[in-house]
């Protein structure tokens, strides 16, 4: 019978498109979340994956195992929940996938030292897809980027934001002026994720290009960040990637700041949402410390 890890772990890889960020993001090493998915797979009797050069998609069965899956976790932290107490319970929390993946780890670790949970149990979905969650109590929060102007059945507030900066080849940013401007890019092709993966995300980029009346062609870009990089450094494009992301250097690949012209217009808004049945809401004490935490590992 599949573990409840290995299902969580399929389901990031799934959610993800790709073993390397889904690693990052579980705090596990590429090896030993490789071996967890093949172990599924044998149990299964199918391969869950088809694996390919722009990351990992699901094969038809891995739809089907994914869906299943997906409700499999989200009735085991619902039990968890309702049969915690104390310090000893867990706090179930969404993470948008386009946030810096370290964000999770760092959120638990300073939670758990304000002994406000004594874990944090992590989910990465699109931005809307956890605000459902949330609005179902599946979540007692999310923290999201690009968060909506209306809210309904579930308390809503900003609690940061983060800047973007471009990657671009080495060769294309020696040839950038010290003034450059957006419009310098425009002949080079912008490597944009799917809308479908990213909607909340997808839609803020484009409300900011048109805002700074850029008008790049687009080209889908794989969900592997070090398939994207590489496509970078071979010149194949440009990509808006999170200011928290540069850490990732890559051989061939210059990140630099937005124009001051525009800089502001793409940072973007992140949310933290909050179910009205959360056990955060047991204490105002403790509500104002868990959003006040949130506050700082959204500043970095």
């Amino acid at each position: 019978m599949p573990s409840l890890r290995q299902l969580m772990y399929f389901a990031c890889v799934a959610e993800y498109g790709s073993i390397g960020q889904a690693a990052e993001v579980l705090h596990v090493s590429q090896p030993s979340l490789s071996r967890q998915i093949q172990a599924l797979e044998v149990h299964i009797g199918e391969a869950l994956f088809v694996r390919g050069p722009a990351g990992v998609s699901l094969t038809e069965v891995g739809r089907v195992v994914h869906c299943r899956a997906v409700k499999i976790i989200a009735e085991a932290k619902a039990l968890t929940r309702d049969i915690g107490d104390g310090d000893d319970r867990q706090l179930h929390i969404g993470f948008s996938r386009y946030l810096d993946p370290g964000w999770s780890g760092e959120l638990a670790r300073q939670l758990k030292e304000a002994r406000v949970c004594s874990a944090v149990s992590p989910s990465w979905a699109p931005s809307l897809d956890l605000l459902s969650l949330v609005r179902e109590s599946s979540l007692d929060a999310a923290i999201i980027g690009a968060p909506p102007k209306v809210v309904r059945e579930y308390e809503l507030m900003e609690i940061g934001s983060y800047e973007h900066v471009i990657a671009l080849s080495e060769t294309l940013h020696r040839r950038l002026a010290p003034d450059w401007s957006l419009n310098d890019l425009i002949g080079e092709p912008l490597l944009v994720p799917k809308d479908s993966l990213f909607p909340a995300y997808s839609q803020f980029m484009n409300d900011a290009m048109d805002a700074a009346a850029f008008a790049p062609r687009r080209s889908v870009r794989p969900n592997d960040l070090s398939i994207l990089l590489a496509q970078v450094a071979s010149g194949d494009g440009f990509a808006f990637l999170p200011l928290s992301l540069t850490k990732f250097a890559y051989p061939g690949v210059a990140f630099t700041a937005l124009p001051a012209a525009v800089n502001e217009g793409f940072r973007l808004p992140v949310g933290l949402a909050v179910s009205p049945t959360s056990r955060l809401r047991a204490s105002d004490t403790q509500f104002e410390c868990f959003v006040e935490t949130a506050r700082r590992v959204a500043a970095g």
